[in-house]
């Protein structure tokens, strides 16, 4: 599955050494005060440039990267890089981007029964077998957040992370990965409404996404273009480089320019 990275799982932030904090091992503290804290607005895996704590300024910019998840025990990757962070524009990150542009009803056939309401009486009550089905319901929901995750790659890819229709298949995504935690699912017609929406017009994979294992793309297959005025693609980018070093059997020099997601 392909890592879900949105426009608003980007943060620049100051990172401060405090010396209460210096024993802890393995562990970033972000505040949880403010208007809107960090913690709220971005999502899964974090991506941090970081302080050591030997440096005689005690405080710099770091930039802090999360894409989609919660916060349960995550593996977290923690990377220095100036460069990156004096890069970054935040201007650009819009906390509001955290925010889904949809209710919940609009896509999903929401659930909001409650333990206490169904599961409790039914223990009181003695009774296995209803309490069986009940506890088995999730495994007969659909799985459709692969199909999403698929759609999320193919749409940032052609459309960019900022354009609507990426945004907001994203946290399709996200709302359909915990959705049977949360009471979320996709009813046959809801879920024919999401393919008409965002993968009619999208049908094609981006082709590097074919070769995760090391694997060839089909040759016969049509496969997503990039827009126009979105730069190089990392991922797109290092395929046609890999596959022309194997063509000329000598390396070639990365292009200069930006590379944008």
């Amino acid at each position: 599955m392909q890592l879900k990275l949105m426009s608003m799982s980007l943060r620049r932030a100051t990172g401060v050494f405090r010396p209460e904090y210096a024993s802890f091992f393995d562990a970033i503290i972000v505040s949880s005060k403010g208007e809107r804290s960090l913690c709220s607005i971005l999502s899964g895996a974090l991506l941090l440039s970081c302080l050591p704590c030997s440096l005689v300024e005690r405080r710099a910019d770091v930039l802090l990267v999360r894409a989609g998840g919660d916060y349960d025990g995550d593996k977290l990757t923690v990377i220095t890089k100036p460069e990156l962070v004096s890069s970054f524009l935040p201007a650009r990150a819009d906390p509001a981007f955290a925010d889904p542009p949809f209710a919940d009803s609009d896509w999903f056939t929401v659930d909001r029964r409650r333990v206490a309401d169904v599961v409790e009486p039914l223990v009181k009550a003695g009774d296995n077998s209803a309490l069986a089905s009940i506890f088995l319901e999730g495994f007969h929901l659909g799985n459709q957040y692969g199909t999403l995750s698929t759609l999320h790659t193919t749409l940032a890819y052609s459309l960019g992370l900022d354009h609507p229709l990426t945004r907001e298949t994203g946290h399709l995504f996200c709302k359909a990965l915990d959705g049977r935690k949360q009471g979320l699912s996709f009813s046959p017609a809801q879920w024919r409404a999401v393919k008409d929406k965002f993968a009619l017009k999208h049908p094609h994979k981006p082709e590097w996404t074919f070769c995760d294992n090391g694997e060839e793309a089909p040759s016969n297959d049509k496969f997503a273009k990039r827009g126009r005025g979105l730069g190089l693609h990392p991922m797109g980018a290092s395929r046609f480089l890999s596959r022309s070093f194997d063509t000329a059997s000598a390396a070639l020099p990365l292009a200069h320019g930006t590379y944008v997601c």
